[in-house]
């Protein structure tokens, strides 16, 4: 499989996991010399998810480098800033639904196109707990990662007699990331907001703050069952670091 955003954290944690259970993994990343000397990759690649030429590039070079591919984790993510809708700049949200949701639409599309030619694959995405319930004063996170689930139930769907998969991971809050280290301001703004019921349940992805090693699971994906041709969609998951599919 390719990883996107495989440099840190999340992405890193589901590439070892991956090699783990035998695969050889492609590493994308927009910075790739943290990863270039890692035993983890078969083959690194330098990728802008929001650039179709590059990430075409990047999926053709992935299957030359691994003979094939038998699956995508779709997992680059920026967070975005953290204020009011109406504070917004149009350049902030334009480029947080650029990286957060055209990302993951662009490697399915170019991995979709060679996993037909199989006749399988695997395309997993990675959302957020904020996809489920949204975290106040995060519009711009909150749309792409409601809008991630949407499409990977999308490809569910439009894929499932032809022996590809998708399914969707809802990690909350990883230690050592932009998220947590804005920890007092989105505190604060769930405090303010405590009568609003959705913002007091996304107190969930900010106090149970994980660590990535959990959401190694993800990798575990390949090895599940194929879905069901009678009931094809992905299952988001309520619980940080849980993926579920069926």
């Amino acid at each position: 499989p390719f990883v996107s955003g495989a440099a840190k954290v999340i992405g890193l944690a589901i590439s070892r996991r991956f090699v783990v259970l035998g695969a050889f993994v492609s590493g994308w990343d927009l910075y790739v010399a943290a990863i270039n000397a890692c035993e983890t990759f078969t083959h690194v690649a330098e990728v802008d998810v929001t650039d179709v030429r590059g990430v075409m590039a990047a999926t053709q070079a992935s299957i030359e480098a691994l003979g094939g591919l038998h699956g995508m984790v779709a997992n680059a993510r920026i967070s975005g800033p953290t204020k009011p809708v109406w504070e917004n700049a149009i350049e902030e949200w334009d480029r947080v639904i650029d990286v957060n949701l055209k990302g993951p639409f662009l490697c399915a599309k170019h991995a979709l196109i060679q996993m037909q030619k199989q006749g399988s694959g695997n395309i997993i995405m990675v959302s957020s707990l904020s996809g489920i319930v949204s975290n106040a004063s995060q519009a711009s996170y909150n749309a792409s990662k409601h809008g991630v689930i949407g499409l990977c139930k999308c490809i569910a769907h439009d894929h499932a007699l032809e022996g590809i998969r998708a399914n969707v991971g809802c990690p909350g809050s990883m230690k050592d990331t932009a998220m947590t280290a804005d920890a007092p301001t989105l505190l604060a703004h769930f405090l303010y907001a405590r009568s609003n019921f959705h913002s007091l349940c996304s107190l969930t992805s900010l106090v149970a703050v994980g660590d990535p090693t959990p959401l190694q699971v993800i990798g575990s994906q390949f090895h599940l069952d194929s879905i069901s041709r009678e009931n094809p969609d992905v299952m988001h998951p309520h619980l940080a670091g849980d993926v579920g599919q069926h």
